[in-house]
Order: structure tokens, then C-alpha cells, then sequence
């Protein structure tokens, strides 16, 4: 098995600074890491010994992309990944729908067989956020043995332009819940809505 852990880097310039993210319950993750990438205290928890960690980095080619790279990459270092074990997936900074169609590609290529998949889609625009969703969500059918075994999001709470505090998600319900509804759809029930909500009230 491998781990994979996936992450959109962001193009924001000089207001992407380091802090400690707040859990917002207890997801097993110790989040009091002072980061700029809310994917970083997953890293850490989620290595294991005897275990190949694979670092996928999603961005769109321009300066301050560039510079966070390097950024990440100290980050990464301090958690003990080095930078061979990341690919920077980086394609032409527009919002095509062909530009969404070839990340996720690039990255299904990169994303190997019997793998666990870690993910964060705090970061970048609105298409490469729906696009690292829906990646998620296709690769039960696309790969063999890959889990998806946590999505997660960062949230900078601001007033007046000034930082209050910084929560972390995990939303990896979002991707079963999805799941959940092929399911339901692949056995034509009369009332599908009533089998979905039985579900999610378990």
C-alpha cells in the first residue's frame, strides 16, 4: 500500500502566512502545526513506517504559485517528505474546461493502484476545487484498491481584512455521500430520496 496525499496550491501572493488550524472536532489529527497548507498536519499523522508517501501538488503555472511551491516544499521537508516524493502537477493559469479535464488526468496518472488518498481542497479556484472533488469521487471506479480515506478544508475566519482564527474540516462525508447516491440510483427504487435519507440519518 501507499499513501497519497493531494493538495491545491494557492496563487494568493504575500496573505499566505503561517498559523495553527483549530479542529473542529476530533478527527484524530493533531492540527496544532503552525502551516500555511492545512494538508500538512495530515501528512504527518497519516505516515507510517514501512509505508510510501507520494505528495501530489495541484496549481495553476504563475509566480506566486511558484513561490508557495517553495514554501510547501520547507513545509514538507520539516514533516519529513522530501522532494522527490512530490509531483508538481502545473498547467496554464486559465479556466477552461479543457484545463480542468487535463489536471485531472495528470493527476489520475500520478494517483497509483492499492493506495489510501488523503486530500485537501482548501486552496485555488473554484474549477480546480470541483475538479479535485470530483477526482475524488471517480477514483472508486477508476482504480484498483484506492481509497479515499480523508478530504479535508481549511477556513481562515477574517474581520476587516484581519485573521480571527483558522478551523479545520474533515469533509469526507461529501465523497460517501456521493457514493451513496450511485448506489441508491443502481437499484431503481420507487423512492430513492426516502432510501437516502435513512442513510444519512445513521
Amino acid at each position: 500500500m501507499k499513501n497519497i496525499f493531494i493538495t491545491n496550491i494557492p496563487m494568493m501572493g504575500d496573505r499566505l502566512k503561517k498559523g495553527i488550524y483549530e479542529s473542529v472536532e476530533d478527527y484524530g489529527i493533531d492540527t496544532n502545526v503552525e502551516t500555511a497548507f492545512p494538508i500538512i498536519p495530515v501528512i504527518k499523522a497519516k505516515q507510517e513506517d514501512g509505508v510510501e508517501t507520494k505528495v501530489i501538488a495541484l496549481r495553476f503555472d504563475n509566480p506566486n504559485s511558484r513561490t508557495n511551491m517553495e514554501m510547501f516544499f520547507d513545509e514538507l521537508e520539516s514533516v519529513g517528505v522530501s522532494r522527490d516524493q512530490v509531483v508538481d502537477i502545473a498547467v496554464e493559469e486559465n479556466q477552461k474546461d479543457v484545463t480542468g479535464i487535463n489536471i485531472f488526468l495528470s493527476a489520475l496518472k500520478e494517483i497509483d493502484d492499492h493506495s489510501d488518498v488523503y486530500a485537501c481542497v482548501t486552496y485555488s479556484t473554484k474549477i480546480m476545487s470541483m475538479m479535485s472533488m470530483y477526482l475524488l469521487d471517480s477514483l472508486e471506479y477508476l482504480k484498483d484498491n484506492v481509497k479515499v480515506q480523508g478530504v479535508y478544508y481549511g477556513e481562515v475566519q477574517r474581520l476587516d481584512d484581519q485573521e480571527q482564527r483558522r478551523l479545520f474540516y474533515d469533509i469526507t462525508n461529501l465523497v460517501f455521500l456521493n457514493h451513496a447516491i450511485k448506489e441508491i440510483s443502481d437499484l431503481k427504487l420507487s423512492d430513492p430520496e426516502k432510501m437516502l435519507e435513512k442513510l444519512l440519518e445513521k
